[in-house]
């Protein structure tokens, strides 16, 4: 067997190893070799790091059976070319705290200048679409961590407007409807910041005078952002109606039922969930699971039945990773989301229902086992306890 062909060896191993497949080129010329060896990885894996990382490695066999000349500069040169040919995916971390960075610039603007940039709202929104389309699970679960490099406000902006996001995304809604929604909630909350911070961070119960102030940002952003005539009608009303009620107990203006726009419902469910799911100065996250458990308490007064259905079957409330308890009592891990039935994911089970634990690998399909249900969420130590 030639050099050329214990490298090719070499190399497959490594592929095999790493679950990427296997290359057969007819011509294994050093450099045909390289190349094809490459381009195998590029089209197996989106994610730059990744591709960088296993470059690396298998530019390490061709130094080792050959040398290193010009091996860096090849390597360097190929991989412009196939990131042109293959483009990578997105890194979802790096996207959203520039969707992040992008809105504290927006605000800023607006501070300074009372300007309503309206072209960096829709870059956000571009942005914020390949967020969704790309990392949807992934994001929802990184957003719940606590940020000290940007403001409640700039996070619970984006957040809630990712979050509304995905309704519009699940629901199908075309380009042009999305887009409305978005920018209804990237500005909804805009009138907060001129709320002076000691009324918003105050400690102690709220005089009326000073809840009064807090309510009046629905109204003063509404009139502010009709006089510059960017915005349609659509968006406006959902800006000025997110603190509606559906049983008609919000403000400003008592509406309720279907006098409140679908926007302002949608808008009134993804601020209220994303209060509950993000992490402060003064307090830890919470989980899904209990965020959505907290709304769901509220559901009758606060928001549209329908809408908040559609809402519980777009949001995984178990996603990959959660500890849970069945109805039998077994205990198990949630592996994977069924996206048609997201209440009904793929468990693999820890513990039986008789409290043995369980040393084999059983998946249950909660969509295919009818007779069984999710009835708790548990933390670390609860698992702890019952291991």
């Amino acid at each position: 067997m030639s050099k050329n062909e214990n490298l090719l060896v070499k190399i497959n191993e490594y592929f095999l190893e790493h679950h990427i497949p296997a290359i057969y080129p007819e011509n294994t010329e050093l450099k045909n070799l390289f190349q094809v060896s490459l381009a195998n990885i590029w089209k197996s894996i989106t994610h730059q790091k990744k591709r960088d990382l296993h470059a690396t490695e298998v530019s390490h066999f061709f130094v080792q059976f050959f040398g290193s000349d010009n091996i860096n500069k090849f390597l360097a040169e190929s991989a412009i070319n196939l990131n042109k040919k293959y483009p990578q995916e997105s890194d979802y971390v790096e996207l959203y705290n520039w969707c992040l960075n992008q809105y504290a610039l927006f605000e800023k603007e607006y501070l300074n200048t009372e300007h309503i940039n309206v072209d960096l709202l829709e870059s956000i929104y571009d942005q914020l679409m390949k967020l969704i389309q790309e990392n949807q699970e992934n994001i929802i679960s990184y957003m719940g961590t606590f940020r000290k490099k940007f403001s409640s406000h700039t996070i619970h902006e984006i957040n809630s407007t990712i979050i509304a996001l995905m309704f519009a995304y699940a629901k199908e809604y075309s380009e042009e409807r999305t887009k409305t929604l978005c920018m209804a909630s990237l500005l909804h909350d805009l009138g907060m910041l001129k709320v002076p911070d000691d009324i918003l961070n105050k400690e102690g119960k709220l005089t009326d005078e000073e809840f009064n102030l807090i309510k009046s940002h629905t109204i003063s952003i509404y009139k502010e952002l009709k006089l510059t005539k960017l915005f349609t009608e659509e968006v406006l009303t959902a800006v000025v109606q997110h603190h509606e009620h559906y049983d008609g107990s919000g403000y400003p203006q008592k509406l309720a039922g279907e006098k409140i726009s679908d926007f302002a419902k949608i808008i009134a469910i993804a601020d209220a969930f994303e209060a509950q799911i993000s992490a402060r100065s003064y307090r830890r996250t919470k989980n899904r699971y209990l965020a959505m458990r907290e709304l769901m308490t509220d559901v009758k007064k606060s928001f549209d039945p329908k809408f908040f259905q559609t809402f519980l079957n777009t949001i995984s409330l178990y996603p990959p990773g959660s500890l849970v308890q069945l109805n039998d009592d077994s205990i198990g891990l949630v592996t994977g989301i069924n996206k048609e039935v997201p209440m009904r994911p793929l468990i693999k089970i820890l513990i039986t229902s008789d409290g043995i634990k369980v040393n084999g690998k059983i998946i249950v399909d909660l969509a295919r086992q009818n007779h069984l249900y999710i009835v708790y969420v548990l933390n670390k130590s609860e698992y702890q306890k019952k291991n």
